[in-house]
């Protein structure tokens, strides 16, 4: 096709030149042409005055021919083909908009895909499927848009890695939760997250660290009974793991006085002050302080009546070893 367009112009240029050639040669019907040099020189003497009209009608009369010939053989002009390539431009404004519009529902839906993931892996935490669950909170985190959502989905890891027992990931994602967490009370889930990833390592003064500033940043939040719980955490860890009796019956007397200047309902508060009562007790026991543990199990039972069965029971044994 190309070809026979070549040819056509060809044709067209050659049928061009020859009437332009006539006119040049010929004179005007009636009229005798001028000698050589007359015609050279009036040519000459035209060109200077003119500019060469003749070159330009001759370039415009090609042009015309040339369009219309390739107009009857189907093909476009180079005029009509610059119109289309610029009609086919495609708008910038429009484009940047539709742009825009993709990304935002491309964000919706990963939005929506992550709240799914955080949801499916808590319920698949209360099936006691900590395996799972963490999987689902893994796909929540590639997916998910907020820091909000992140936050949650690290926490879920965090919980995950708990019930599991793998320290070294809930310590890791207990950091990924501080770098994102905005407000105390997610502060605090992050520190205590983070404790109880260096107890599960044995990394006990770090441990006790995290979960004093965790204590005291579910205070500052208002969370009382995370406050005071998080110090009891605190105090096994120094107990157990420190053999610092002394640290921790100073932690646990900290959290009975959280306890105590609460506004918990007298249920709840006598329900803690029991519990203390027991951590009292084992703290004494571990430090060999048996009168002092007996001393607290009783001192539980003013709390928890159905506790004098234990304490009794305790008592016995006491005796029986001749401790007491």
């Amino acid at each position: 096709m190309k070809k026979l367009i070549g040819v056509v112009i060809l044709l067209v240029v050659i049928g061009a030149g020859g009437f332009f050639g006539y006119k040049m040669f010929f004179a005007v019907k009636g009229e005798e042409a001028p000698p050589a040099e007359t015609a050279a020189a009036e040519t000459v003497s035209e060109e200077k005055a003119e500019g060469k009209p003749e070159e330009k009608v001759e370039k415009g009369f090609v042009d015309e021919i040339k369009d219309k010939v390739l107009g009857m053989i189907g093909a476009d002009s180079p005029k009509e083909k610059a119109k289309e390539e610029k009609s086919k431009k495609p708008d910038a404004k429009k484009t940047e908009k539709e742009k825009k519009k993709s990304e935002q529902a491309a964000r919706r839906d990963k939005e929506m895909k992550a709240e799914e993931a955080i949801k499916q892996g808590n319920q698949l935490l209360l099936s006691g499927k900590n395996a799972e669950a963490d999987e689902a909170f893994r796909n929540a985190v590639e997916t998910a848009q907020s820091n909000e959502q992140k936050y949650k989905a690290w926490r879920g890891r965090a919980m995950a890695a708990k019930m599991m027992g793998q320290g070294d990931a809930e310590l890791s994602f207990g950091n990924a939760m501080l770098e994102l967490a905005e407000s105390d009370g997610d502060k605090a889930n992050a520190h205590e997250a983070k404790g109880n990833g260096y107890e599960n390592v044995q990394r006990y003064p770090e441990a006790v660290t995290s979960y004093q500033e965790a204590s005291a940043l579910y205070m500052k939040a208002g969370n009382t009974d995370m406050g005071w719980t998080t110090l009891v955490s605190c105090a096994k860890v120094m107990r157990r793991g420190l053999n610092d009796y002394v640290g921790a019956a100073e932690v646990i007397g900290r959290a009975w006085e959280i306890v105590d200047k609460s506004s918990m309902d007298e249920v709840a508060k006598r329900d803690a002050k029991w519990m203390l009562c027991l951590e009292y007790a084992d703290n004494s026991r571990m430090s060999g302080d048996r009168q002092a543990q007996l001393n607290w199990n009783r001192e539980a039972v003013k709390y928890n009546p159905d506790w004098k069965q234990n304490a009794d029971m305790i008592e016995r044994e006491l005796k029986n070893q001749g401790v007491i």
